[in-house]
């Protein structure tokens, strides 16, 4: 693995547990409680925007049932890189409600499951292997768990077996984490501004 491709974040400071500091004038001041709500509040909105737009697009012939891009997990993964746990499953809870109101109970839970274990596998991985890990690498395998979660919800659901989506899922969840952890590569910058508003 290439140095230029490893992660250069960090956990968040100890004595900062929502990670959200400003340099000023040389030294890091906190951001106020308010600012953080409301930072929070931003991208969890930004997730929003993306999962609606993702579910404008028209589902191609060859994905299996429910794989989609995962367009929001940029916003949950940068939560989880430059912020902390809590906030990045308060943004996976609240684009799951979204689904409560759009399609329903199942479907709400069936997100909640995978965006919750998705959120889990990006907090150990960026903690334990802090500054070691490639930030693709850690997109796909976060993907990947999202689609595991996902399915495991559907089985307990449904009652019956769906290993054999197993396979399509895994591989799908690999292409759509690579791609979504170049995207958040890109738009990084961005997405730091809107942090130190």
């Amino acid at each position: 693995m290439r140095n230029e491709e490893k992660t250069s974040f960090s956990a968040p400071n100890e004595s900062a547990p929502n990670g959200a500091e400003k340099p000023t004038g040389g030294k890091k001041q906190k951001a106020s409680p308010a600012k953080r709500v409301a930072v929070a509040g931003i991208l969890a909105a930004l997730a929003l925007a993306l999962s609606f737009l993702e579910s404008l697009l028209p589902a191609l012939p060859f994905l299996p049932p429910g794989a989609k891009l995962g367009l929001s997990n940029i916003v949950v993964l940068f939560s989880v890189l430059t912020a902390s746990l809590p906030q990045a499953m308060a943004i996976v809870v609240i684009k799951s409600a979204f689904t409560l109101f759009t399609a329903g109970g199942s479907a709400f839970f069936i997100s909640l499951c995978g965006g919750l274990l998705s959120c889990l596998v990006m907090f150990l991985l960026t903690r334990l292997r802090q500054g070691t890990l490639s930030l693709v690498f850690v997109s796909v395998l976060s993907a990947i768990s999202h689609n595991l979660g996902q399915l495991a919800a559907v089985s307990l659901l449904s009652g019956t077996s769906l290993l054999a989506y197993l396979p399509a899922l895994l591989l799908f969840g690999a292409v759509f984490g690579v791609l979504t952890g170049l995207i958040l590569k890109i738009v990084m910058p961005v997405l730091l501004k809107i942090q130190h508003l």
